[in-house]
């Protein structure tokens, strides 16, 4: 795994043709700056662009200098953010600078497909199997009119924007009591355990009965399936020093008049945990914050970072930012303790 399979930038154009295929680039950057020799046209296929930890491919400023780029034919696969990236600008009448095509584009954490100041006539994308992304084009960064046209040109399938774990249900099933395993019903979640939130019970008896069976479980739980950090609550509004948003979307319900703020050793509430734009590395800080904006800290958690990629939905932005939604107990006025044994409800309200 590397930080970037393939990225073009600023390269000229003039006579030389350079090809690049027929080979695995799953372990390897490939990039042409300014001082490498001119060329007039790349073109990039048959090869496995895997595991990167940031884009599969991306080109920066390349068409302004170049003839054209071809990106045909390769296995874009599993990258952590976007499978394929361009930021290229169109010229003022723009000529066909950019095409990718009969690529498979597949399970890309971000999405499959990125242009920024991108169009039809200067990207020509047609006839790739774009499938299992998080999404299939940056909808927040192209006109509703150019995906719609390019979803009529290329197969998308089974691209999904929805919050998921690994297993359905979470690590392990909780609809029986842990005690005398009868079905809960709607009365999950009425009785349980409050130090690690995963066992339920279907009664006050059945929870009596089975704390000391289920102390040692307890406590491996909440060491292997918790991770704690510095609430930093604020009274009245906060102001948010440590995540500050380049932008508010005015319709997101978040602040006191929206939901209660949470107590202290009172009941599990949510908390949304959310990466920053383009960053890749497991030691980032993730912000994190309740519906009250009352609790807003950062932690660093591998484990965390993890999940919010394989699990999370896109941000605001539809960038490379991405967030999940987890249940969260203040213990006391100085420890916030973030579970993930399961996700909590998806909501794009806040």
């Amino acid at each position: 795994m590397n930080s970037q399979g393939i990225e073009l930038s600023y390269v000229r154009s003039t006579e030389i043709d350079s090809r690049f295929g027929d080979q695995q680039v799953s372990d390897c950057l490939l990039s042409m700056p300014l001082q490498k020799p001119s060329v007039s046209k790349v073109i990039i296929e048959r090869n496995e662009v895997c595991g990167n930890t940031t884009y599969g491919m991306y080109l920066f400023g390349v068409t302004s200098r170049l003839g054209v780029v071809a990106v045909r034919k390769n296995l874009i696969n599993e990258n952590m953010f976007w499978g394929f990236g361009s930021n290229d600008c169109c010229d003022p009448d723009p000529v066909v600078g950019v095409v990718v095509e009969g690529n498979v584009i597949r399970g890309n954490r971000c999405g499959a497909i990125r242009l920024r100041f991108a169009g039809i006539r200067s990207h020509r994308i047609t006839d790739n199997v774009v499938e299992k992304n998080a999404v299939a084009f940056n909808s927040t960064e192209l006109a509703p009119s150019v995906i719609e046209e390019y979803e009529s040109l290329n197969t998308i399938r089974n691209n999904t924007k929805t919050l998921h774990y690994p297993h359905p249900q979470g690590v392990w099933h909780t609809d029986c009591c842990s005690c005398c395993h009868s079905l809960l019903g709607n009365r999950k979640g009425k009785y349980l355990c409050h130090r690690c939130y995963a066992s339920f019970y279907c009664s006050t008896p059945c929870l009596k009965t089975h704390s000391d069976r289920h102390s040692r479980l307890c406590q491996l739980i909440r060491s292997r399936y918790s991770a704690t950090t510095d609430p930093f609550i604020f009274s009245g509004t906060p102001k948010h020093p440590i995540f500050v948003r380049t932008a508010v979307n005015r319709d997101h319900k978040r602040g006191p008049a929206f939901a209660p703020p949470p107590q202290v050793g009172r009941c599990r509430f949510v908390v949304k945990l959310q990466t920053d734009e383009e960053k890749d590395s497991s030691n980032t800080p993730l912000a994190v914050y309740d519906q009250s904006q009352t609790v807003s800290t950062k932690i660093v958690n591998a484990h965390l970072f993890d999940l919010i990629f394989n699990c999370g939905v896109l941000g605001e932005f539809h960038r490379t930012s991405k967030k999940v939604f987890c249940w969260a107990v203040l213990e006391d006025i100085e420890t916030l303790r973030i579970f993930f044994h399961e996700l909590a409800p998806y909501t794009d309200e806040w």
